[in-house]
């Protein structure tokens, strides 16, 4: 083999291994999730967008053997996402850039989850818990259908101030927010 030859081989696999990696750093149009759930025995979690048309599958993350993740998730326009390991989920309100961490156990992935880097997805959990020690007498699904609607309003009250901040009426993202009854 020629020394060009070589030296195009070494700068072929040189922009190969580039063009291959995996970036986790957010930016404007994207946001950062990782964290690590304990005692997970299922090899993924699930990503759903929150629309008004129901949950929309948005991607699968990997979880390594101690349950570790970490994912970069491309976001269009606000909206609500849906983070599910098996049957049980949590609700994020994420802004473009934010680098979400996520710590939780799997026998009660909602229940003991901490979240950090999101200021919103954080209320959304507070306010979770709070509704949640008034209500531990109503069943489950009316419950859950109760804090979808409640997280669905928080961050549609987002979107709405930052549309009037930037004066877009009519856009697209008020659009797909208010069209909701």
């Amino acid at each position: 083999m020629s020394k060009l030859s070589k030296q195009i081989l070494t700068i072929a696999i040189a922009l190969l291994a580039f063009g291959c990696s995996k970036t986790k750093t957010p930016n404007e149009t994207s946001f950062a999730i990782s964290g690590t759930i304990q005692g997970a025995d299922s090899p993924y979690i699930i990503l759903r967008e929150i629309g008004k048309t129901g949950f929309t599958p948005a991607d699968t993350i990997t979880l390594d053997k101690k349950g570790n993740f970490s994912h970069l998730v491309k976001m269009s326009e606000p909206t609500l996402y849906s983070l599910s390991y098996k049957d049980d989920y949590i609700t994020l309100c994420p802004k473009v850039k934010e680098q979400i961490q996520i710590k939780s156990t799997a026998a009660d992935f909602s229940g003991s989850y901490s979240i950090s880097g999101s200021a919103e997805s954080e209320l959304l959990k507070q306010m979770n818990n709070h509704s949640s020690n008034k209500t531990d007498t109503q069943s489950n699904e009316r419950l859950s259908e109760s804090k979808q609607h409640r997280q669905f309003r928080l961050c549609q009250a987002r979107i709405s101030a930052k549309a009037q901040r930037n004066s877009c009426s009519g856009s697209g993202i008020q659009r797909r927010f208010y069209t909701q009854t």
